[in-house]
């Protein structure tokens, strides 16, 4: 499989017109551009190998699991403790039964693929639109006017896990997919207001949103599913909890704080005026700054819990089979956080300078100049602030 690209597009421009009317008539007020480009692209994710639990497995028979040909080193043992390679249901954890039947089914001969009897090649479409605009204006001899949007749309997919696909991953039962969105404008004003003087003021705004959400949410709905445990906190928000068997076994995984959305949504404002002035042998230039950043996200960590298995010496009870440790409800950790904290992060910026480039000769110029700034810390517009260890708070028997 290969990748594939396709990048048809079109420019138009030259002087802008007003049908009907008188504006512009000469031909030399107003001029326009306009852009466009489609960017297809198919792209191949690269084909993943793994070990998922038979039909077999899921009813509890294991008796086969080292007649499979199966290479995952904990897959392919019948479980220590059950002779016949039976868990009778009677002894099957009700959660560990979900999570075990969230893995997708066998879709290969483990004799073909090297051991494995699940093969996934996704290919994805993450294709891209550009759109640019420019309008150009001469609203006097002297004066003359700019105005600029650029326009952007992607799509990003996540086949596997968002922004992670490990080797033996395979697919969370509702997968992400995301997008890269951005719109900014520019609007630049420049007065000429004499041979030596000149004056220029520029405004900038820039939107940039990449939400990611779960497709098919309700493949990963705890209620859905029949999932029993609301787990530490209670604060999963009807989420899966993921599942990894260690050492390199195979996995589904999926990060939290889809609320429904996770990403940010930032945004940066701008604006700056600068002069220069010519003098003799001097060319002064002084300018002032001023840029606002926000953004405004939630955090990603697993607040729907993660099911950690090892068939190790270290886990007890462990069965050296990580499949039948799962449906036994065996698990050698398990990770959970309270619910992600929303942040409206903002950030302020304030510059000034001033420059004289000061020709000392027709082969010597010399440059001097200062700059001065007012760097504003981060704050949290909602009040939550970043995280921190705090001693004092810290109650070893809560």
């Amino acid at each position: 499989v290969q990748d594939k690209f396709l990048s048809p597009g079109f420019t138009l421009g030259g002087p802008l017109l007003i049908p009907g009317t008188d504006f512009n008539q000469n031909r030399d007020k107003a001029f326009f551009f306009l852009g466009y480009e489609y960017y297809l692209q198919r792209l191949d994710v690269q084909a993943h190998r793994s070990w998922v639990p038979t039909e077999a497995m899921r009813a509890g028979d294991f008796s086969q699991a080292d007649q499979l040909g199966l290479t995952g080193r904990y897959s392919n043992t019948p479980p220590n403790g059950y002779p016949r390679g039976i868990v009778p249901p009677g002894e099957w954890d009700t959660r560990g039964q979900v999570l075990l039947n969230a893995f997708p089914l066998p879709d290969a001969d483990p004799a073909r693929p090297g051991g494995y009897n699940y093969v996934l090649h996704p290919i994805v479409d993450n294709d891209m639109t550009q759109l640019l605009a420019r309008v150009d204006v001469n609203l006097r001899p002297a004066t003359k006017l700019y105005a600029r949007y650029n326009r952007q749309r992607q799509n990003q997919d996540w086949p596997f896990c968002l922004w992670y696909a490990g080797t033996n991953t395979v697919p969370y039962p509702a997968p992400a997919i995301g997008r890269a969105d951005s719109d900014s404008g520019t609007i630049s004003l420049t007065h000429v207001f004499d041979p030596t003087l000149t004056g220029e003021t520029i405004f900038g705004i820039t939107h940039i949103r990449l939400p990611n959400e779960l497709t098919n949410r309700e493949a990963a709905s705890r209620q859905a599913l029949g999932y029993p445990y609301e787990g530490i906190f209670g604060q999963h928000g009807d989420m899966l909890p993921g599942v990894t068997m260690w050492p390199g076994g195979p996995e589904y995984l999926q990060w939290g704080g889809f609320d429904p959305i996770l990403g940010p949504d930032n945004w940066q404002v701008s604006a700056q005026a600068n002069l220069t002035k010519v003098a003799g042998a001097h060319t002064l230039k002084l300018g002032l700054y001023y840029g606002q950043v926000t953004a405004d996200q939630g955090g990603d960590g697993v607040n729907h819990g993660a099911v950690i298995l090892a068939a190790e010496r270290w886990v007890p009870n462990t069965t050296g089979n990580t499949f039948a440790d799962l449906l036994l409800g065996q698990a050698a950790q398990y990770n959970e956080q309270t619910a992600n904290v929303n942040h409206d992060f903002i950030h302020r910026r304030l510059e000034a300078f001033v420059q004289d480039s000061w020709r000392v000769s027709p082969r010597f110029t010399l440059d001097l100049g200062v700059r001065v700034s007012s760097l504003s810390p981060w704050s949290d517009r909602e009040g939550n602030g970043l995280a921190a260890w705090d001693l004092e708070r810290y109650d070893p028997e809560a």
